[in-house]
């Protein structure tokens, strides 16, 4: 009985053993069967790989074709813009030569600093009659006006001769507390308006003389 038992059990291990390397077989034929589109999946993928690598190295070199244009068109841009800003420096030169005024971009500070002066009364003469000079005037003026300040005008005296600007007051003891400030301010601009005393004038008057632009 016990040599039945012992082969019963042997033939099981045999019969376990058999169904084993059965198993595998057939695992290796399954893998070996797999292995071709396995293969064909790497080799699709490193296709399409390379396919997306050269895309992108395409469009990096396009990119860089575009950024390099675009540099090319800025700077050329900026050259013109500077040129531009030279040629409106040396127009501003020779308007300025021209054409006395008030520069635009500075005008808002100039009535802004003027409405803040103690008031007087203005009695501002264009003693030419060129347009240059009356246009120059009756900027100033205007200023005047818009700043707060009683204002009287004539521009019907023509004195020949004469250039230049000029600022008058009763005396240098008795003179409006915004002579000096206005003096200073308008020869801020680059013009010479020269103080001188005239004894007619009340103490809270000035005068404000615009002769022929200097030559």
């Amino acid at each position: 009985m016990a040599s039945v038992a012992l082969i019963s059990s042997v033939g099981g291990c045999i019969s376990i053993y058999s169904e084993n390397s059965r198993l595998k077989t057939k695992i290796h034929e399954l893998e070996l069967e797999v292995l071709p589109f396995r293969n064909l999946s790497v080799q699709q993928f490193n296709k399409a790989d390379a396919e997306s690598l050269k895309k992108l190295a395409d469009s990096m070199a396009t990119l860089q074709k575009d950024y390099s244009e675009q540099l090319r068109k800025t700077e050329s841009l900026q050259a013109e813009i500077e040129q531009l800003r030279k040629s409106n420096e040396r127009t501003d030169q020779t308007v300025k030569r021209l054409q006395r005024t008030i520069p635009a971009e500075q005008m808002d500070e100039f009535l802004s600093k003027l409405s803040l002066l103690p008031k007087a009364h203005i009695f501002l003469e264009c003693r030419s009659g060129s347009s240059e000079a009356q246009h120059f005037a009756s900027e100033l003026l205007d200023s005047f006006k818009k700043s707060g300040f009683e204002t009287e005008g004539d521009f019907s005296q023509h004195e020949l001769g004469s250039y230049g600007e000029r600022i008058q007051v009763n005396s240098v003891r008795s003179q409006p507390a915004c002579a000096g400030p206005i003096q200073k301010l308008l020869n801020g601009f680059g013009f010479n308006f020269v103080g001188s005393e005239e004894g007619g004038l009340s103490t809270n008057a000035l005068r404000i003389i615009i002769f022929e632009r200097k030559p």
